[in-house]
């Protein structure tokens, strides 16, 4: 009987262990899916910058926004943290909105308001992917991160790259002795 019992007890045991750590592997798969998804908007939304400056020289301009992929089919949901899953699932929906925001100021005084949406977009994508990051242990995306104050503040940005280019630019000059002549 205490045999019976002990087994008993045991196999309770190994199913909830199972069932944790099945649980918790879903989560992480479902966490990558999603900061690959968002971290892909992020990149997504600084190209659009970069197009929109090309666009502009060329006194053109673009009238959509970066549009984010799809989410994942395979994702179980119930078991994702419930806010950040609300902030994923709602995340195209923002897009959406942001979208018709930008058109009708357009059909209304003209002016393209897309940059400033698809900035405010990609760092609330970005805010999204280290919370969802840290909340499932993922670490950071340091190659993405150096991306983030382009998307940020562009002009200072692009300032700050010049200068530094700049500067590099002086040193390595100064340091290339002169030629020397016969």
């Amino acid at each position: 009987m205490a045999a019976a019992v002990a087994n008993q007890a045991l196999k309770t045991g190994v199913d909830i262990a199972t069932s944790y750590f099945g649980r918790r592997s879903d989560n992480a798969y479902s966490a990558v899916r999603c900061v690959v998804m968002l971290e892909r908007y992020v990149q997504q939304a600084e190209a659009h910058l970069t197009e929109t400056e090309i666009a502009f020289s060329r006194e053109q301009t673009l009238e959509s926004l970066p549009v984010p992929d799809p989410l994942p089919a395979d994702i179980n949901w119930k078991n994702f943290d419930t806010a950040l899953s609300f902030r994923v699932l709602s995340f195209a929906a923002e897009v959406e909105l942001a979208q018709a925001a930008c058109d009708l100021e357009e059909r209304e005084t003209g002016y393209w308001i897309g940059n400033t949406e698809a900035k405010r977009l990609g760092l609330a994508a970005w805010a999204l992917a280290v919370s969802i990051r840290k909340q499932y242990g993922l670490g950071p995306n340091h190659e993405l991160a150096k991306l983030i104050p382009m998307l940020d503040d562009r002009d200072m940005e692009q300032a700050r790259r010049r200068g530094k280019l700049v500067a590099e630019r002086g040193l390595r000059r100064r340091a290339t002795p002169p030629p020397v002549s016969d």
